[in-house]
C-alpha cells in the first residue's frame, strides 16, 4: 500500500498547514483532558490519564510504535481509509499521520424509506483521524511506516 510521505528536514520550520491542524488538535485534547481532571473535582495523580484518555477519545486510531535496530516501525489500524486518504508527515524527531475521508449521509426519511435495517450502535469514531506517536528517547532513529487498513 503506497502512502505519501512528506518530509521535512527542519523541524522548527513548520509552514505546512498540517502543523497548525496538530496544534488545534492538541488544543481539544489538552481541553477534554482538563475537563475531565475538574469532573474529578481537580485531584492531583491523573494527569497522564486524562491526557492519554482524551487523546484515545479524539484521534483514536489503534497503533503501535516500535524500535528495531536503530530504526523506528510505526504501525497504525486505519480500517475504512485508502491509502490515498491518509497523508504522513515527518521531521526528524516527529511523525504526524493524518487520515480524512468525506461522508455524505442521507437524510432520516430517505435512509429509512430504502433500509431494511438501522444502525443501533457503532464504534466508527469519525472521519478524521489524527496520531502523532512520540518516542520517549532522544534517539536521532529514522521512522519507517507500516500502514495496515
Amino acid at each position: 500500500m503506497d502512502i505519501k510521505v512528506e518530509k521535512v528536514a527542519d523541524p522548527k520550520k513548520r509552514t505546512l498547514p498540517v502543523f497548525k491542524e496538530v496544534e488545534s488538535l492538541l488544543d481539544r485534547i489538552r481541553n477534554r483532558a482538563f475537563e475531565m481532571f475538574s469532573g474529578r473535582g481537580f485531584g492531583d495523580g491523573h494527569a497522564l490519564d486524562d491526557w492519554l484518555a482524551a487523546e484515545r477519545e479524539i484521534c483514536w486510531p489503534a497503533g503501535e510504535l516500535v524500535e528495531q535496530d536503530k530504526e523506528y516501525v510505526l504501525s497504525l489500524t486505519l480500517p475504512g481509509f485508502e491509502p490515498e486518504e491518509i497523508s504522513v508527515t515527518t521531521t526528524p524527531r516527529e511523525v504526524i499521520v493524518h487520515a480524512k475521508t468525506k461522508t455524505e449521509r442521507k437524510g432520516e426519511e430517505e435512509a429509512q424509506k430504502g433500509a431494511k435495517e438501522k444502525v443501533c450502535w457503532s464504534e466508527f469514531r469519525s472521519n478524521d483521524v489524527w496520531s502523532s506517536p512520540r518516542t520517549s528517547t532522544s534517539s536521532q532513529s529514522p521512522l519507517l511506516y507500516k500502514m495496515e487498513s
